[in-house]
């Protein structure tokens, strides 16, 4: 079986998740890991010691087939752009970079050198949404949909909001339950421990009538990582973290509202997107998360910053 050379760039918080699910894939052989802190070297030479550590993607020109990008947001479309025009297919860690503009480049040199660019947003892999026809009673009636991230300052991502850090994942769910394009957003939030809003509560308005809330903290005494979508056929409500989704409807005969609980399997979502990708690029098969699906993605919380700013609606209209 022929199996991809790989490299993984950055071997910080989500680089050494990736260096090992890399190296346990069947798909795959761990060539390299890009590091451009020769300090942690030490460190990623005991735990590989059969591996290249190089401290520029520059050096991967002709060694690998597929890369993936773990490092900070401001360096995904240089080093996106580079592996690219290296004939490399790239796997980016969410947000695939800083603005929709240059998602569209990104997405369109992919296209030109026929490769392959996901991009890592991870949340879709909740076993609960394999099958959204359980589900589409509710989210077909025009429903009132409320997302809540929260969670303890963990002193990363400081170089974008908690839109860019925490919201992402769930715009990008929004997308996904609600397959239409909102009209207008309304944000509101504030700064208290970095240089960037900790918090923010956005309001999205569509053109069918559906409304949703994304509400994202990042300095919270919990975490929380729930949706709820509420319709005149019932209610569903997902916990992310507990792994579980609950369905409320009222039963017409006794007229008591009734909730049943329904418990699903939690999964290595790193793992899944890993062999998404190295599975798409040996059968030539469409990414998991495509360029465009994140570039619609940035979009929206472009339009949220823009409206935190404004501190008023703004036009979610392409």
């Amino acid at each position: 079986m022929v199996k991809l050379k790989v490299a993984v760039i950055g071997h910080g918080h989500l680089g050494k998740w990736h260096c090992e699910k890399a190296q346990s894939s069947d798909l795959t052989t761990l060539e390299y890991i890009v590091e451009s802190n020769e300090d942690s070297w030490p460190l990623i030479k005991k735990k590989y010691p059969d591996l290249n550590i190089l401290k520029s993607h520059h050096q991967l020109k002709g060694k690998i087939d597929a890369a993936i990008v773990a490092t900070p947001t401001f360096t995904h479309a240089v080093l996106v752009t580079d592996l690219l025009k290296m004939g490399i297919h790239v796997f980016c860690e969410k947000p695939l970079c800083l603005s929709s503009n240059e998602a569209h480049e990104l997405e369109n040199l992919a296209r030109k050198n026929k490769l392959l660019l996901q991009v890592g947003h991870s949340e879709r892999f909740h076993q609960c949404f394999d099958d959204f026809t359980l589900f589409n009673e509710f989210l077909n009636a025009r429903p009132f949909i409320r997302m809540e991230r929260s969670a303890a300052f963990k002193g990363r991502a400081l170089d974008v909001s908690v839109v860019s850090d925490l919201m992402i994942h769930d715009v990008d769910l929004m997308l996904k339950l609600v397959k239409s394009f909102p009209t207008s957003v309304t944000a509101n939030g504030f700064k208290t421990i970095t240089n960037h809003e900790d918090f923010v509560h956005a309001f999205f308005d569509f053109s069918d009538g559906r409304k949703v809330e994304i509400v994202a903290s990042r300095m919270s005494t919990n975490e929380t990582r729930m949706i709820e979508v509420v319709s005149q056929n019932g209610t569903i409500f997902f916990d992310l973290i507990q792994g579980h989704y609950q369905l409320g409807r009222l039963n017409n005969e006794s007229k008591n509202w009734e909730v049943s609980t329904f418990a699903y399997a939690k999964r290595d979502h790193l793992m899944i997107e890993q062999e998404y990708f190295f599975t798409s690029i040996l059968k030539c098969l469409p990414p998991a998360v495509s360029a465009t699906e994140a570039r619609d993605v940035i979009f929206l919380l472009e339009k949220i910053e823009e409206s935190l700013l404004s501190k008023g609606p703004v036009s979610c209209q392409k």
